[in-house]
């Protein structure tokens, strides 16, 4: 239902629209509000958008009054003294959110600096602690715990992406921006795949759909890009958020045609003196566990899948700039003890694939295949920006910047304890 104000006698107030289902004796109530005219100016290809926040993960967009993308300029009506934000987009630019609340109408200016066409900022900065102790470029995915999806071809899947931390103003997480997202779609030759589409919003890119375009076997990359956020939370001046951490990058696989999930792969973790009712509580968690390690060897990982398994590792290489995955999976680094027990090797900073085989009669299928994927994380090596220990910044890091984010000089030690427990 939309109420529209008479034009001649209201011509400042924005109609107003309420979605009911009715029931006997109901009633709806609808307020027209007074509105200020904002108009946005921003470098030449700019995409503009306003709108408010309306969940935690939802945005409701406006539609402009004038919008030139060519000319970089929208003019929108916004209710008085009502919280709305607007998001200035740029294809090479880094996206620049701002939240006002505004009683008289109002002009703003974006320049090219404040989208990193020019300058020391661009959308692939990336920033660790130094730049501002709550900002954390992580990701967390809606697949599952193991990282890997099964799809029937023509199938679709709504992917979500989450920013980890979010960019917010404070821990009421009332003025949330969101990155511009980025998925890549590759074989397990690290080559381009066209197993599955992925394609985002346009309006809100961390929200996409997949779909499963053919049988086969596919790696899902996802990034995202640095952003201001002027309304964002920060330990310095600086209002500008990271690109991804490379080593933090989301990574989860995706089978087409093919179910391998009920092979019994027992990929567990010591949860040490955490209470436990549940053995899906103990069950090795791609987003959540981490094999923490020290020196340069990586990190190892023992589990004793169904008989008749055979184990093989597909390992991430991890650069100042990227993750990659290349070579396909290698049964180098794996080891099988006499009872079965598998010990994979040699998982250095990054996100790995675990691929599982099994043997099943030919009338079935011949051979079932299942994957999980892990992550490890080097400590007192090298730093997770990739500088290692040369950098004139490691031991500032002290090359675990989950645990020990950037430390300014003269300032006491602030230090982020976290036990990771497994989230069921």
């Amino acid at each position: 239902m939309t109420a529209t104000p008479n034009a001649e006698a209201h011509p400042n107030f924005n109609a107003a629209t309420a979605s009911k289902t009715p029931t006997m004796n109901d009633s709806v109530s609808l307020t027209c509000k007074e509105f200020v005219t904002v108009t946005v100016a921003a470098p030449e290809g700019s995409t503009i958008d306003a709108g408010t926040l309306t969940k935690y993960f939802v945005f409701s967009f406006l539609e402009p009054i004038e919008r030139s993308v060519e000319n970089g300029t929208a003019t929108f009506h916004l209710d008085k003294n009502t919280d709305y934000f607007y998001r200035v987009r740029h294809p090479q630019g880094a996206t620049y959110w701002n939240y006002v609340r505004l009683s008289a109408d109002a002009s703003y200016t974006v320049t090219e600096e404040d989208l990193g066409l020019t300058g020391d900022f661009s959308k692939s900065t990336i920033y660790h602690f130094e730049n501002n102790v709550y900002d954390r470029a992580g990701i967390y995915l809606n697949i599952n715990t193991k990282g890997y999806k099964s799809m029937a071809v023509g199938e679709s899947f709504e992917l979500n992406s989450f920013r980890n931390w979010f960019a917010i103003e404070s821990f009421m997480n009332a003025k949330v921006a969101l990155p511009e997202m980025h998925y890549q779609v590759i074989d397990e030759q690290g080559n381009p795949s066209d197993v599955v589409s992925i394609t985002p919003n346009a309006l809100n890119s961390n929200v996409a759909v997949m779909k499963a375009e053919h049988a086969g076997t596919a790696i899902v990359l996802v990034t995202y890009d640095a952003m201001t956020h002027m309304n964002g939370q920060t330990s310095t001046d600086s209002h500008r958020f990271s690109a991804i951490w490379p080593e933090l990058t989301g990574v989860f696989i995706v089978t087409v045609g093919s179910d391998g999930s009920a092979i019994q792969t027992n990929m567990v973790l010591d949860r040490m003196d955490a209470d436990i009712t549940s053995s899906e509580q103990l069950q090795l968690d791609a987003e959540h566990d981490i094999l923490f390690y020290t020196g340069t060897e990586g990190a190892s990982y023992s589990f004793k899948p169904e008989e008749g398994c055979e184990v093989t590792v597909l390992r991430s290489s991890v650069s100042a700039t990227a993750m990659t995955f290349t070579g396909g999976f290698t049964a180098s680094g794996v080891t099988t003890a006499e009872d079965g027990t598998v010990t994979v090797s040699g998982l250095t900073t990054g996100r790995h694939i675990i691929k599982v085989t099994k043997d099943v009669p030919l009338h079935l299928s011949g051979r079932d295949r299942t994957r999980h994927q892990l992550q490890a994380r080097q400590r007192g090596g090298h730093g997770a920006d990739g500088r290692g220990e040369g950098s004139d910044q490691a031991g500032r890091y002290g090359h675990d910047p989950i645990y020990q984010p950037y430390q300014p000089e003269g300032e006491a030690l602030w230090r982020i304890q976290l036990q990771l427990c497994g989230i069921p």
